[in-house]
This record gives structure tokens, C-alpha cells and sequence, in this order.
């Protein structure tokens, strides 16, 4: 091997031994600990117990308290509209008229009818009464030829006579018995007729049910209506409902009557609980509560805001919402104690409002991390701040 290269890879091993050397001298020591984090201004509130009155707010439009939609029972064409859509009624007043003169006469053929069924009657009454006295008079001249042949004053052929007439006699009666009978069931099938006739024409009038207002009309003069055709729609806008779907919490709170607030267009209003659903919907499980209120409050179709009482909480432990950390569905808070946090594990309740209502985990008066609780870790140095800091 040559000098030359023999210097060269002389110089190589050198270069490398200096490069170990100078890494073995620059290499942190493991023996000194890292500096310790300074510590973190947080926001500090104690644990506290408190009596709550939750509530829970809902909204929803207003509706009229009762929406019915008229149809006619019997068919006609429409010949007069008296009133017009929005038009204060009240009960009993005419919205629709029909041509009536097919009904009409349907009563005066009816009225004719029972007439003429209740002469019928009559007259089978007087030839019925007529038939028993005269079975009466053979009977008696039946018992008087049976004395005169007990006597030998008269021939047995007389007796047979006469009692033959007054079997004669009593086949008429039991006849005219039975004409009368039918007579008077005949009267009370015209009777119904009539009747029947009666509504029918008073059905060419279609009428309001209650006070209220048409809200729309279906029908226009010269229509021809069959027999239950939509006519119109009639809603009672005097009071207003409100209908929300509850939770079963909710619904624990409310009962029948009981008073609630109610806030329409930026106006207070009182309203009642009128409607409670006990069963929840299947699909749901909420529950129907319709509210009522006075309709000068507002106008169908408003939106409303109801605010309902939950059950009351006594003697309950509560911090803010945002000390609360939630995860994977474990609910944690942050105890401050000489100068460090401990991560604790808590049963959360019921959310009231900005309050978190805690069940076990903490006492009161702890002290506690009161926000920005994510960025914490178990043992972190922190410097407690007041809450209005």
C-alpha cells in the first residue's frame, strides 16, 4: 500500500473519531429534571347548594281554539252567501242557504201523508168501537136464546144462529183491532217522515256552530253541492291555543289550569294549561300540552313563547356549565387545591339554565376551575383567580 493512501484513510478515521467525540460532549444530562410549567391563571368558583325552580321554554304559532270545517248534509245548489270571510257570526246565523224547494215539498207530501194515515186511524177507531158494542149486543142475545132453549121456549137452531153472528162480530173486531194497531205504527213512520222532512229542509241552511268568523268559503252561489261537500272553514279566533310537545320531566310540573307565561310579539300574556297528553306519543315520547289564551293577546298564525315550570330542586349542588368537562360520557371538574388541579369525576343531573347540577363527586364549598377547562391536565400548577378578575 502507498503512503499516500494510506494517510488518506488516516485522515477518514480521525474525522469520525472527532465527530463521536464532539456528540459525546454536546448530549443533554439526563440527570437534570425539565423546568417546571408557570403556572396558569384560572378562574376559581366554590361549589355551591342552592334551591332551583327550573323551567324550560318552548315556542309555537298560535292557532284559533277551535277549527271545524263545515260540509253539508244535504245536496243542493247554493243559492245565497249572507255573510263574508272574517265577518264576526254568531251561533246559529246562516252562512249558506240551498235552493229549498225540492225539501219543501218533500214536507207538504210528508205533512199530506200522516193527515191522511191519521183519518185512516180515526175511522177504524169509530168501526172498532162500533164493532165491540154491536159484539156485545150478540153476545147478550147469544146468553138469551141459550135461556130459551134451556126452557124449551125457542128452537136450538135460533141459538147456533146467533152465536154464528157473534163469532161473525168477534172476527170483525179482532180485524179492526188489528187495522187500528197498524194504523198507529203507520202514524209514527209518517211521523218520522215528517220529521225527517223537516230537518232536511232546515239543513238547506247551513249555520254557524259557535261564535266565531269564516275563515275561508269552499262554496260559491251556484254551486251544486252533493251531500257532504266541504262548504267552509269556521275557526273561533275569541280564544287562541298554543299546542307544544313536552318532555316527561316537563309534563310532571304542569297540571289542568294552572297558570303559565306566555310571551307574544314581545307582549306578557297569562295563559292556562287546558290539555294534558298523560300517555306520551309512542314515537316520541313527548307530551301534547295545549295552552289556551284570550284572543285579543294576539292573532292566529302569531308565534308565542310559554315558559313552564319544571320540578322544583332543593338543596342541590351546582357550578357553572363550563367548569363541567365532558368526555366519552364521563363528566369531570377541577378541584383547586394548593396551588394545583385534581381532575375529578362527577354524576352530573339536570342542566338549569348556566348551572350544572352536580349529584355525587364533590361537596359543597370545594373550589373549583370555573371555565376553559379543556386545556387543563391532573397535577397542573394554576394560580386561582376571583371570578370577576
Amino acid at each position: 500500500m502507498s503512503p499516500g493512501r494510506f494517510s488518506r484513510k488516516s485522515l477518514v478515521l480521525l474525522a469520525l473519531v472527532l465527530v463521536a467525540g464532539l456528540l459525546l460532549a454536546t448530549r443533554p444530562d439526563r440527570s437534570v429534571p425539565p423546568a417546571e410549567p408557570a403556572p396558569l391563571a384560572v378562574t376559581v368558583v366554590e361549589v355551591a347548594q342552592r334551591d332551583l325552580r327550573p323551567t324550560e321554554t318552548l315556542t309555537g304559532r298560535l292557532l284559533p281554539a277551535r277549527r271545524v270545517t263545515l260540509r253539508n248534509q244535504v245536496a243542493g245548489r247554493v243559492r245565497e252567501r249572507p255573510v263574508v270571510a272574517g265577518q264576526p257570526v254568531t251561533a246559529g246565523a246562516p252562512l249558506l242557504v240551498l235552493d229549498d224547494a225540492d225539501y219543501r215539498d218533500a214536507l207538504a207530501e210528508a205533512r199530506a201523508a200522516l193527515e191522511l194515515e191519521r183519518a185512516s186511524g180515526a175511522r177504524d177507531r169509530e168501526l172498532l168501537a162500533l164493532a165491540r158494542r154491536r159484539l156485545a149486543l150478540q153476545q147478550a142475545e147469544v146468553r138469551r136464546q141459550a135461556s130459551l132453549v134451556g126452557r124449551s121456549l125457542v128452537a136450538q137452531s135460533r141459538l147456533d144462529q146467533a152465536r154464528a153472528q157473534a163469532v161473525q162480530l168477534a172476527s170483525e173486531v179482532a180485524r179492526l183491532e188489528a187495522a187500528v194497531a197498524a194504523s198507529e205504527t203507520r202514524v209514527r213512520l209518517q211521523q218520522a217522515r215528517l220529521q225527517r222532512a223537516e230537518r232536511d229542509l232546515a239543513r238547506t241552511r247551513i249555520k254557524a256552530p259557535f261564535d266565531g268568523r269564516v275563515n275561508r268559503f269552499l262554496a260559491e252561489p251556484g254551486d251544486y253541492l252533493a251531500v257532504n261537500s266541504r262548504v267552509a272553514e269556521y275557526i273561533d279566533a275569541a280564544r287562541l291555543k298554543l299546542r307544544v310537545d313536552v318532555r316527561g320531566a316537563v309534563a310532571r310540573g304542569l297540571a289542568l289550569g294552572q297558570a303559565v307565561a306566555v310571551t307574544v310579539n314581545g307582549r306578557s300574556a297569562s295563559g292556562r294549561v287546558h290539555s294534558l297528553q298523560t300517555d306520551p306519543d309512542e314515537r316520541t315520547l313527548t307530551h301534547a300540552v295545549e295552552i289556551r289564551l284570550p284572543g285579543s293577546v294576539a292573532r292566529p298564525g302569531d308565534w308565542a313563547r310559554v315558559v313552564l315550570p319544571l320540578a322544583p330542586l332543593d338543596d342541590v349542588l351546582v357550578v357553572p356549565v363550563t367548569a363541567v368537562l365532558r368526555e366519552e360520557g364521563h363528566a369531570f371538574l377541577f378541584e383547586v387545591d394548593a396551588g394545583r388541579v385534581r381532575r375529578v369525576e362527577v354524576t352530573a343531573g339536570p342542566r338549569v339554565g348556566d348551572l350544572q347540577v352536580i349529584e355525587q363527586g364533590v361537596t359543597a364549598g370545594t373550589p373549583v376551575v370555573a371555565r376553559d377547562v379543556a386545556a387543563l391536565a391532573d397535577g397542573l400548577p394554576v394560580t386561582p383567580l376571583a371570578p370577576d378578575a
